[in-house]
């Protein structure tokens, strides 16, 4: 299992991103291969967010939103006292 950072996920989903072209095929292999991900819970908060504001569409934001649910080898965990928690 791999940890992906909010950073990561947007300059995945952001063409205009410094990192898009690094990220891209990275993060698409990840997916494929079918990579178990965790992440924080507070992804989708600073993913949706980032998406919201860079295309000015809070739409856009909830879409992200939507899509990063239905990843089904994303889990998503809670952060306690410093650690990463199912």
């Amino acid at each position: 299992m791999i940890v992906i950072d909010a950073s990561v996920w947007i300059s995945f989903l952001i063409k205009q991103d410094a990192y898009y072209t690094v990220t891209k095929p990275w993060l698409t292999q990840v997916l494929l291969n079918k990579v178990p991900v965790a992440a924080p819970i507070l992804l989708l908060a600073e993913v949706g967010g980032a998406m919201s504001r860079r295309l000015e569409s809070p739409d856009m934001g909830e879409k992200t939103v939507n899509r990063l649910l239905s990843i089904p080898t994303l889990q998503m965990n809670c952060m306690v006292g410093g650690t990463m928690t199912s």
